[in-house]
C-alpha cells in the first residue's frame, strides 16, 4: 500500500521537525537535513485470516528523498499471550511473512519481537478485539467539481453485537474492474475483454463511540469518475473492515490528517506520533510505524454500467491505451500478414510494383488488453 511509502516521507519530516514550533516569517526556513538520524519503520498487521501475513521493515528516509532503504537480515517473530512464536520468513526487499495457516484469535494478545544487528525492538501486547459484520456497501451518484460525474462510495459498519466489538475501525479495499483497449473508430471492437485488480492506496478510519446504536450509518469511502474505465463495463468493490483499540485509532487518525495536509512540511506543525513499537536496548532510539492486530470483516458489491443514469456524462473517458500507434511501413505481399500478425491490419494498398503493400496498422496494445500484462480470465469472484 502507498500509505507506507508516504508514511516514511511525512515521518521523517516529523522526526525532524517535532520539536521545533514554527512563526510566521518572511525568510524560509530550510532545514538542515545532512546529519538526519535513520529511524526502522515498521508496517504490519495480523488478522483472523488464515494466510501468510506480512511485516515490512525499512529505515525512514529525510525530506526530498525517494525511498527507505529495506531492512534486511532481521530476526522477526510473533510472540501470543500463551507462549505460541511464529518465526517470520525472509523474503527480501524487507518483507518478512508468516506461514499460510497462521491466524490469530479474537480476545487473545500478540507481541512483535524484532532483532536487527545488535539491537532488540518489541510492540506492546496487542489484544484481537471483535469487529462487527459489515452491514452494507453501498452508492449514489454525485458531481464533482474537475472530476466530474462519478460514484461515491459509503460503508455501513453494522450493529454492534454482544457489546465487546470494537467501537473503532479502520477501512480498506480492493477494486476490480473490467475493461477493454480498443481503436478509435467508433465501430471497432475490443478485441477482448481483461480485469484488473487494485489494492487501495489509502485507508479511512472511523469511531461509532457516541453515536445512537454505536453504528456508523454512511462512512464515506472512495470515489470513481467516469472520467476513467472503471465503470464502463462493471465494476466490483471488495470492502475490508478491521477493528482497532483507541490508541491505534488515534494513530492512524492523526496520521491520515497529517498525509492529507500538504506535501510540504511547511504548511502544518507536525505532532509526533507514538509508535506500540520500542527500542528495548536503547530507550532513546525513535521507532516509526504500527504493529496492528485487528478482526476482519469484509463485504463486496458489484457496479454494473447498466445501473447507472443514462444521461451520465462519459465525456471525458479514455478507453484505449494513451500508448496506442498507428504506423505505416511497406511489407512483401507474399510476407504480409506473417510479420504483422501481432498487430490490427486497418488498410492495405498494392503499390506500383505489385510486390508490396503499403500497410496502414495499429499496434498489438491498441486493440489486445493483454499486451500491458493483465490477465483476460475474469477472477473467481467474478459475477456478470
Amino acid at each position: 500500500m502507498d500509505v507506507l511509502k508516504r508514511l516514511n516521507l511525512k515521518l521523517a519530516g516529523i522526526f525532524v521537525l517535532g520539536i521545533v514550533c514554527f512563526n510566521a516569517c518572511i525568510t524560509e526556513f530550510k532545514p538542515d537535513v545532512s546529519d538526519y538520524e535513520y529511524a526502522l519503520v515498521v508496517d504490519g498487521r495480523i488478522t483472523n485470516q488464515k494466510k501468510n501475513h506480512t511485516i515490512k521493515l525499512s529505515k525512514s528516509y529525510n525530506y526530498g528523498a525517494d525511498k527507505g532503504k529495506a531492512v534486511n537480515g532481521a530476526l522477526v517473530r510473533i510472540i501470543s499471550d500463551d507462549g505460541t512464536n511464529e518465526l517470520l520468513v525472509e523474503k527480501g526487499n524487507g518483507i518478512y511473512t508468516t506461514s499460510a495457516n497462521f491466524s490469530a484469535i479474537v480476545g487473545s494478545s500478540y507481541r512483535l519481537y524484532i532483532k536487527y544487528e545488535d539491537k532488540e525492538y518489541e510492540s506492546i501486547p496487542e489484544i484481537m478485539l471483535p469487529v462487527n459484520k459489515v452491514d452494507s456497501v453501498f452508492w449514489q451518484v454525485e458531481d464533482r467539481e474537475g472530476m466530474g460525474s462519478g460514484v461515491q462510495l459509503f460503508v455501513s459498519s453494522g450493529k454492534r453485537g454482544i457489546g465487546k466489538e470494537s467501537e473503532y475501525y479502520k477501512w480498506e479495499f480492493n477494486e476490480t474492474w473490467k475493461f477493454s483497449v480498443q481503436v478509435f473508430e467508433n465501430n471497432a471492437k475490443p478485441f477482448w475483454y481483461c480485469w484488473k485488480n487494485v489494492p487501495s492506496a489509502d485507508y479511512y478510519v472511523g469511531s461509532s463511540e457516541g453515536l445512537a446504536g454505536n453504528v456508523i450509518e454512511k462512512q464515506a469511502l472512495n470515489f470513481i469518475s467516469t472520467e476513467t474505465n472503471r465503470l464502463f463495463y462493471r465494476y466490483s468493490i471488495n470492502v475490508y473492515q478491521y477493528s482497532m483499540n483507541r490508541n491505534s485509532y488515534l494513530y492512524f487518525k492523526q496520521l491520515k490528517e497529517q498525509l492529507e495536509s500538504s506535501s510540504s512540511l511547511f504548511e502544518k506543525t507536525p505532532m509526533v506520533l507514538h509508535s506500540n513499537i520500542s527500542c528495548i536496548t536503547d530507550e532513546s532510539e525513535i521507532v516509526l510505524g504500527y504493529f496492528e492486530v485487528s478482526e476482519v470483516d469484509s463485504s463486496r458489491i458489484f457496479i454494473d454500467k447498466n445501473e447507472l443514469p443514462s444521461g451520465i456524462n462519459w465525456s471525458g473517458l479514455t478507453n484505449f491505451d494513451t500508448a496506442c500507434v498507428m504506423y505505416n511501413t511497406i511489407v512483401d505481399t507474399s510476407m504480409a500478414y506473417q510479420q504483422l500478425d501481432q498487430s490490427l491490419i486497418i488498410d492495405t494498398l498494392v503499390t506500383p510494383t505489385w510486390d508490396t503493400f503499403l500497410v496502414h496498422y495499429y499496434s498489438r496494445r491498441c486493440f489486445d488488453c493483454t499486451a500491458t500484462g493483465f490477465p483476460n480470465v475474469p477472477p473467481d469472484y467474478w459475477k456478470e
